[in-house]
């Protein structure tokens, strides 16, 4: 099941998309101001959510809502869930995304490891911010990967949509 889950609050999207309870897959957005020959302009910065099965790669699609004039720089850093680095779930990864003019979509890669143990699903996620000119840090956005559990869904997952029962039948 993919489920969409669309949000323009930057530090609420994260909330809203953990609270839905719906995921795995979440796209939320954050913006900054770049200015381009035609004059100030937004531009927002999206993390696309992502799953994937314990000990393979997790590929976040991280883009920017329109194509500027400028390079745009965004910063990227993993971040811990009920995944967690220092249980060996995932190996931790930062860096910063270069777009060039015209460029809209990147992807970040990060590797998760076998599972010792069967576990529940987890999920950690992807934290970007577009980097204004001046260095400082700009909007943000937060993705997650949810990794696939031996042990299936924790409890509060809700069912997939075909096992609910139909509305009208």
């Amino acid at each position: 099941m993919n489920c969409i889950i669309l949000g323009k609050c930057r530090w609420a999207s994260l909330i809203v998309a953990r609270a839905a309870l719906l995921l795995p897959l979440a796209i939320t957005a954050g913006s900054a101001d770049h200015a381009d020959a035609k004059g100030p302009a937004k531009v927002y910065v999206f993390v696309d959510s992502t799953a994937t099965d314990p000990g393979d790669i997790a590929t976040f699609g991280v883009r920017l809502s329109k194509a500027t004039s400028r390079r745009v720089t965004v910063d990227y850093t993993t971040f811990d869930w009920e995944a967690t680095v220092a249980d060996g779930d995932y190996l931790p990864e930062w860096g910063t995304l270069t777009f060039a003019p015209g460029e809209t979509y990147k992807t970040v890669t990060v590797q998760t490891l076998p599972d010792e143990f069967p576990e529940f699903w987890e999920d950690f996620g992807l934290w970007a911010a577009i980097v204004n000119r001046d260095g400082s840090i700009g909007y943000s956005n937060r993705g997650s990967c949810t990794i696939f559990g031996e042990l299936g869904a924790p409890w509060w997952y809700p069912p997939p949509v075909e096992e609910y029962p139909p509305v009208n039948p």
